[in-house]
């Protein structure tokens, strides 16, 4: 050992070598010797020994046995066995929608009639909404106004078709032209109000009123009012009651069996509803006598009244109605349809004139109900 100077640590170096001859002291290997034999005794081993061996795909399931998930419990053969045994059930298919029936749009060419599509009613509103969408599609707005309106007035009432319809009736009725074009054409129908209001304090009402009975109808209507007031009452009240009914051309209206409503309302807007509510119910209870033709739901008691109203009645309602006097009616046993009692008349005396039987409606009015 060298002489190393005190305090300064020696440093033996080891020769590898001289490390391996210790290990293996009586094996000698070149490296030009041991790099082929560590390339060749892997690929050795695999081409005689695990080549043929698939070590990707699952081995097959035998047949009769069900394939359980390798994290599952194992399970007895008679438990499988009865799960093999029970029948398979079978899913039934889905129905079939119901075919939907188809109605022929007619010739473009032609105007359409006021019932439109009416002979194709028994058909069913699906078969008439499908018609009247295509229509829109084609370029028809009054075809499809008709075609919806069968929907309301010439088919059951109810159904997701008439509430798909009726909106669409003031819509396309805005975007139209008048179905009457000529005024001198359009029939009579007298609105009839006895109250004690004001004529300034029913004014704008009535124009309402007008307005919306003038759209509704196609301006089929010539709307006249006959508004006579009454004596006031003796003890106040909250709100004076109108004594209101309707008559159409050909009707006597000495004849007392024209069904009358009475209304009230505090309110201005509350007024204007009732006037609109008694009115539908009056054009309700005639629809009710006519033949093939829906009555209107009743009178919703939320949202627009005038928008209820007019998709209540058709262009073809109003045409019925208003050729069709409420005295060729029967309307016993209808609400509302009670009719006037008749006074009895007596014989004139010798000398006496005979009454005129051109009563004005507002006597009458008094006398039935002084009587």
């Amino acid at each position: 050992m060298r002489n190393v100077p005190r305090g300064v640590i020696a440093e033996r170096r080891i020769d590898p070598s001289q490390f391996l001859r210790h290990l293996f002291p009586s094996v000698q290997v070149p490296y030009k010797v041991a790099i082929p034999l560590i390339i060749l005794l892997p690929i050795l081993v695999w081409l005689l020994g695990t080549r043929q061996y698939d070590f990707v795909t699952p081995p097959p399931t035998p047949s009769g046995e069900t394939e359980m998930p390798a994290f599952a419990a194992p399970v007895s053969p008679e438990v499988l066995a009865s799960l093999n045994r029970r029948p398979v059930t079978e899913i039934p298919p889905e129905p079939e929608p119901p075919r939907i029936p188809t109605i022929e749009p007619g010739d473009f060419m032609v105007s359409p009639g006021i019932d439109e599509y009416r002979d194709a009613a028994d058909k069913g509103p699906a078969a008439l909404l499908a018609l009247a969408k295509t229509l829109l599609e084609q370029g028809q707005p009054l075809r499809a106004l008709l075609a919806f309106e069968r929907i309301i007035d010439s088919t059951p009432p109810g159904g997701p078709e008439r509430l798909e319809a009726a909106p669409q009736l003031p819509a396309l009725r805005d975007q139209l032209p008048p179905w009457n074009a000529d005024p001198t054409a359009a029939r009579q129908f007298i609105l009839h109000l006895r109250t004690a209001r004001s004529p300034e304090e029913m004014e704008s009402h009535l124009t309402k009123t007008r307005e919306m009975l003038t759209i509704s109808s196609g301006h089929q209507v010539d709307l006249q009012i006959d508004l006579q007031p009454t004596p006031a009452p003796l003890a106040p009240v909250d709100s004076l009651p109108v004594t209101f009914w309707i008559s159409v051309a050909g009707e006597d209206v000495r004849i007392p069996s024209l069904p009358i409503s009475t209304f009230s309302g505090v309110e201005e807007e509350e007024f204007e509803t009732n006037l609109i509510r008694a009115l539908y119910e009056q054009l309700a209870l005639r629809l009710r006598n006519l033949p093939e033709l829906t009555p209107p739901p009743p009178f919703p008691e939320e949202g627009d009244p005038a928008l209820h109203f007019s998709q209540a009645f058709t262009l073809l309602i109003w045409d019925q109605i208003l050729k069709t006097p409420f005295q060729n009616f029967d309307p016993e046993g209808l609400p509302g349809s009670e009719p006037l009692e008749e006074p009895e008349k007596e014989a004139p005396e010798s000398g006496e004139s005979e009454i005129s039987p051109e009563i004005d409606d507002f006597d009458q009015d008094n006398f039935q109900e002084e009587s």
